[in-house]
């Protein structure tokens, strides 16, 4: 029939059914939610071809303890992962239609054969690699302990078939002997023929004078012209029809010999191939299921996978019947890879549906698609890209509405096509589904649109089902704040750029920024001005409202952050203290065993001396010989002094310490601590307000008198001040180490470090420490002078950040 008839008007039209399956709800609602693409992402972290498929066709479990399980696997799979590296399941071919054709009884070449007994014995490495944890992963492996030992599979098709897939001489007893008859036969048949074409007589009857192939025969080029030179059969003539192609009648039994030979051969490996094709075959389920046990297993390693790239971490699941129904914290939408911006939204506790508001591009759609995936992803056993805080309930169904599914062709508009998928939700879900509504109630005039909103957001909460829905109506918004079991939720804009936040905020409803948007593109004044006259008076205190409270939060979550930093630094620098801690008790464990040997020396030395200096005496009867040793014994008892360690008695250890006495209040001269910084400074004075004016470092600072908590009273420093080491000070018997010269004048530093020098070399220490501060450098750079030029200095250097730094000086005494 011609093209035009058929779409004739006058003729009646035969309805041509839609035989394509129609999609279920759960189907459509997953499709709008973009949960195939993420199966192909989770497809493509798959090595092996059977993790692909199961990827591809991943199921969501509705079970509390199946989750928790595949939770608990992807949880395993990782710690391997991490610990262990991958199990190498990458690059295998799919043997499962050689194994298919093996059991049907079909025959496998020799590059087939390879391959399956090399599958099998990836899969089984796979399984040891598992293992690689062993107790601390059960899960895994007991997995792993599904995939059967194929190995000697492996063992036999590669004592019979080499690595390029090519039978061994030594597959039977018989094949290389007569492997080696046709090469003889063959060498003998085209040696016949060399010299066939060699002979003079029929050397210009020759075409080319090489050995040529046709079929299985051996055969020479003649020419055409010349055909009675060379008495033969004609196997083939050339396209020109000048060359043919003869087997010359002398070289046909040389050639039958060569071509029983070779089918002997192939007669042989025949037998091989089905020999090891039977082998196959009788092991062919076992096969089968080591191919499905391992990609299950590499399922499990997929998942894993694809937490770690996402950065993913493991939700709680929350128990059946608790008051919340799903509580994402911090979750990104794990197809917008690393420009997604966490959010945080709930149902629960206290409410079962959460609508959300806001601008168009705001972030609303995307919000839902987020808690929709986070759903199913957590149901199929993935971890979900959120802080670990996140908590979410086992659903049986998740149903979906978003976009625009008008549908110009079946004459149904936007507001048909959402509330006939509504009706459909509404018919299947229950108090275990979750809904998730885009736009509810538009597409229609906006006040029955609302009224339709409300009503079936009023039936979600009766139902106690969970629901999240968004809408630009502000009727909708305020009904759910007003209603018990709802809460609103906004999406915002910058306020100042009119760019989107894509957060989501809980407690309040959002604002529609129609009025701000439309300035900003530059419509006229006069046209915003008598737009702004027709608002009602209760909408512009509404979004007055809204917008102050959006500053104030913006302004909150900046502090909070800023606390969270400093918070952040100070854990920082509480676990770098604890190691330079932990680093200087080794050092002077280390220091204590090395003195205790040095005094075990000593002590060994003196007693030989002593031995020495009796034995002398008895056989000298001299005086000054025993003096003498006795002035040597002496010297060596001066330098072991220099090791005394000196330790706490157990009595001291044990003693507990005194409870601290009362804080008194904060006056000038006092040390004090400023509290959550750490830093120390000198209070010079005490002001009326309840602050405290401070010496912070170099800097002079006003902080409130609450912040600081007394190191020193100012009663001690002046008596610490006092009782500095000086050039007058008189020896004490305690050694000391260190010299404090802050406060004092550069000009006199020379004189009293030179004396601290002294007195330390006299007492035979061999490192001291001078604290001058940092300051401007003056007293630092001075001591160092005075060390450069005294005699019992042999090295010096800043000291380390935990004992000073750069306000102190370590010397070592020769």
């Amino acid at each position: 029939m011609p093209e035009h008839e058929s779409h004739s008007p006058n003729k009646p039209q035969a309805e041509t059914p839609d035989l394509a399956p129609q999609p279920t709800l759960t189907e459509r609602s997953r499709e709008l939610i973009e949960w195939p693409k993420l199966l192909d992402m989770l497809a493509g972290r798959a090595q092996m071809f059977r993790a692909r498929e199961l990827a591809i066709a991943l199921e969501p479990s509705s079970g509390e303890r199946d989750i928790e399980r595949l939770q608990e696997e992807t949880a395993e799979a990782r710690r391997i992962l991490d610990e262990a590296g991958d199990i190498g399941l990458g690059g295998l071919i799919d043997p499962r239609s050689y194994i298919e054709r093996a059991e049907l009884g079909g025959g496998l070449d020799g590059e087939e054969l390879r391959r399956v007994g090399q599958v099998m014995r990836s899969l089984w490495e796979a399984r040891e690699a598992a293992h690689a944890l062993g107790r601390q992963t059960p899960l895994i492996g007991t997995l792993a302990a599904l995939i059967p030992d194929l190995r000697w599979l492996d063992e036999r098709i590669g004592e019979a078939i080499d690595e390029r897939g090519r039978i061994r001489d030594s597959a039977t007893p018989n094949l290389g002997q007569l492997r080696s008859g046709v090469g003889e036969k063959y060498r003998k048949l085209a040696t016949h023929l060399e010299r066939l074409i060699a002979r003079p007589k029929i050397r210009g009857a020759i075409q080319a004078p090489v050995v040529a192939t046709r079929g299985d025969r051996l055969v020479v080029e003649v020419r055409s012209d010349q055909r009675s030179a060379v008495p033969g059969i004609v196997h083939d003539v050339s396209n020109t029809g000048q060359t043919l192609f003869v087997e010359p009648f002398d070289a046909v039994e040389l050639c039958n010999d060569w071509r029983e030979a070779s089918a002997e051969v192939i007669r042989e490996e025949e037998k091989v191939l089905r020999r090891l094709s039977g082998l196959v075959s009788d092991r062919s389920g076992d096969a089968m299921m080591a191919i499905e046990a391992a990609g299950r297993l590499d399922l499990v390693f997929t998942r894993a996978r694809l937490a770690h790239v996402m950065r993913a971490a493991r939700a709680r699941t929350l128990p059946e019947g608790d008051d919340t129904a799903l509580n994402l914290v911090d979750v990104r939408h794990p197809l917008l890879g690393e420009d997604a911006v966490p959010i945080s939204l709930s149902t629960g506790p206290g409410f079962r549906a959460l609508v959300i508001t806001g601008p168009n591009t705001g972030g609303k759609t995307v919000a839902l698609k987020t808690a929709g995936l986070a759903v199913l992803m957590h149901q199929s056993g993935m971890q979900v890209p959120c802080d670990p805080l996140t908590e979410i309930s086992v659903f049986d169904g998740v149903y979906v509405d978003i976009g625009d599914a008008q549908s110009i062709e079946h004459s149904v508009s936007t507001f048909s096509s959402h509330l006939g998928a509504v009706v459909d939700i509404l018919e299947e879900a229950d108090d275990r589904s979750l809904v998730l509504l885009d736009e509810l109630g538009t597409g229609t005039d906006p006040e029955e649109g609302s009224a339709l909103a409300r009503a079936i957001l009023d039936h979600l909460v009766e139902e106690s089902i969970a629901t999240i829905v968004t809408t630009h109506h502000r009727a909708v918004a305020e009904h759910a704040g007003d209603s018990v079991g709802m809460r609103n939720a906004a999406v915002e804009l910058n306020p100042d750029t009119m760019l989107p936040s894509y957060r989501v905020t809980m407690g309040t409803p959002g604002r529609s920024y129609a009025m701000a948007v439309a300035e900003r593109l530059g419509l006229p004044d006069d046209v915003l001005d008598r737009a702004r006259v027709m608002l009602s008076p209760e909408h512009s205190a509404t979004e007055a409202l809204l917008l102050q409270l959006q500053r104030e939060r913006a302004e909150i979550e900046g502090q909070l952050a800023a606390a969270e930093a400093y918070s952040a630094e100070a854990e920082a620098a509480k676990r770098d203290l604890d190691r330079r801690v932990r680093a200087i008790t080794e050092a002077q464990d280390d220091l204590v065993e090395e003195t205790r040997a040095e005094l075990q020396r000593e002590a060994e030395d003196v007693r030989t001396s002593l031995r020495q200096i009796q034995r002398r005496a008895s056989q000298e009867r001299d005086a000054s010989v025993v003096r003498r040793e006795q002035e040597r014994v002496r010297r060596s008892l001066q330098r072991a002094d220099r090791f005394k360690v000196t330790r706490p008695a157990e009595s001291e250890k044990l003693e507990p310490e005194e409870a601290p006495p009362p804080p008194r209040p904060v006056t000038a001269g006092d040390i004090v601590e400023v509290r959550g910084l750490g830093a120390q400074a000198t209070v010079t004075s005490v002001n009326s307000d309840g602050s405290a004016s401070l010496i912070l470092g170099n800097a002079r600072v006003t902080l409130n008198i609450a912040q600081l908590m007394v190191i020193t009273p100012s009663e001690d420093v002046k008596a610490s001040d006092e009782s500095r080491i000086t050039s007058s000070t008189p020896m004490v018997d305690a050694p000391t180490r260190e010299l404090d010269i802050r406060g004092i004048r550069a000009i006199e530093v020379y004189e009293q470090v030179v004396a601290f020098l002294d007195e330390a070399a006299l007492l035979g220490l061999t490192s001291v420490r001078v604290i001058h501060g940092k300051g401007t450098g003056a007293l630092r750079d001075a001591t160092r002078e005075a060390l450069q030029r005294h005699p019992a200095v042999g090295e010096f250097e800043r000291s380390e950040p935990a004992m000073g730094g750069d306000g102190s000086t370590e010397i070592d005494l020769l």
